[in-house]
């Protein structure tokens, strides 16, 4: 397969073209990096430069990121959830950057994820998955519990008024957690200084939940 790779940024198409380079031991790691996974799935990658004016479609993409999906529950808390209720199969929504579980489910293309769209797949294979959900979603994630009878690990806020929180209750085969609430509760793993706006208003729980009852 030869997947045709442009680039506004001279340094990154000279690594990739040449295979490394000896002047940034960074940049040489990660060329290696990238033909290695090339390799290993027998891939070619033809680079060359497109001026910046020219790349409009990229550049917007990067400039619209939306860190919202980046959110993740702190690891010490994590552990508090999977020390009672045990270590997930899945993290159904979360990127390479702050998955808790070795598979995971990214919402647009990961060269790590096993999948894109966690709703768009199924979720009765796996024992116990991990839902930390961006909180318009919910609602269709406990749907898809229910749907596909099985056991979760979801992390919530504390909203009793909204509309899926009767169902929230319903599936519940535990007590929840309230998750401890402070600065560091939610973190960005690119930027571990930012704190969460809804911060100190939002509540977290850590629900198990079951749709097979």
């Amino acid at each position: 397969m030869h997947i045709k790779l442009l680039s506004d940024n001279q340094t990154a198409v000279s690594y990739i073209k040449n295979m490394g380079g000896t002047h940034s031991p960074s940049c040489n790691n990660i060329v290696r990096e990238i033909i290695l996974w090339c390799k290993a799935r027998n891939i070619w990658l033809p680079t060359s430069h497109i001026p910046g004016k020219l790349n409009v479609e990229a550049d917007q993409a990067s400039r619209v990121f939306n860190d919202d999906t980046e959110w993740s529950l702190d690891p010490t808390l994590f552990a508090e959830l999977v020390g009672k209720w045990g270590q997930p199969d899945i993290d159904l929504f979360a990127s390479r950057l702050n998955h808790k579980a070795d598979k995971y489910v990214f919402w647009k293309a990961d060269p790590g994820a096993i999948a894109t769209d966690a709703l768009s797949i199924g979720w009765s294979p796996y024992k116990l998955v991990y839902c930390f959900p961006p909180f318009i979603l919910i609602g269709k994630v406990l749907q898809k519990i229910q749907q596909d009878h099985v056991n979760a690990i979801i992390v919530v806020p504390n909203w009793q008024t909204q509309f899926w929180y009767p169902l929230l209750a319903r599936l519940m085969v535990d007590t929840a957690i309230k998750i401890k609430n402070t600065k560091k509760t939610l973190l960005l793993p690119y930027n571990a200084i930012l704190v969460h706006p809804l911060y100190p208003r939002l509540q977290l729980l850590g629900c198990l939940v079951s749709g097979k009852a």
